[in-house]
């Protein structure tokens, strides 16, 4: 088994249960934005694809989705009191944390994964990074690996989304894809992950 020395984490759909919350967000923003109804879409459907497909399904103009990002997150923070850990969570990172260095790369605010961070008592992190690139995880991702001065190879990156590993893969990091997220276990099996996990507690079996 590969030994590592940190592992980083991916924050919304990772650590937390976000989907439902984001669905509520994406319904309160479907008027305004000229979006279509999520009900014809279909959710299942949506976990099943990578960003770039998603856009596509959704008609997103590629020139606006930075503003779509930034409305997002604008009226995530209004549902923030609504965003928890997913269930026993708290209790890996607890036993990752004893022979770990753990860090957070996430696509939200710092200070929104810190206020959730500290409302459930997940102290465990030495760092949150928040990357304001959507589509340069992959930089960011080499950017804070070189800045807490780990060799790639001793890093592990835990995110829930084809785009997490399409990230990785850009710079030769291990990628360990959840399925507890945003996509399901099929798409990020399609991408060759590290590792593929379709349970929370798995992650203490590959550690």
């Amino acid at each position: 088994m590969k030994k590592y020395r940190s592992i980083i984490f991916d924050f919304d759909g990772t650590l937390v249960k976000s989907i439902d919350v984001l669905l509520r967000v994406y319904d309160s923003l479907q008027e305004e934005m000229n979006l279509p109804n999520m009900d014809d879409v279909g959710v299942e459907k949506i976990r099943g694809l990578g960003i770039f497909q998603i856009i596509n399904l959704l008609s997103l103009s590629y020139v606006k989705f930075p503003f779509y990002i930034l409305k997002l997150k604008k009226k995530y923070r209004e549902f923030v009191d609504d965003i928890s850990p997913v269930p026993g969570i708290a209790y890996i990172l607890m036993q990752l944390q004893k022979n770990y260095h753990l860090h957070i790369l996430t696509s939200n605010d710092r200070d929104l994964v810190f206020q959730v961070l500290e409302k459930y008592e997940l102290n465990c992190f030495e760092t949150i990074t928040a990357e304001r690139n959507f589509f340069g995880k992959h930089y960011a991702l080499k950017k804070t690996i070189k800045q807490l001065k780990y060799d790639f190879n001793e890093v592990l990156y835990v995110g829930d989304e084809v785009r997490d590993i399409e990230a990785c893969q850009k710079i030769d990091l291990d990628c360990c894809a959840v399925s507890w997220g945003l996509n399901n276990l099929e798409s990020l099996k399609n991408k060759n992950p590290k590792y593929a996990l379709s349970k929370p507690e798995e992650l203490l079996d590959i550690l």
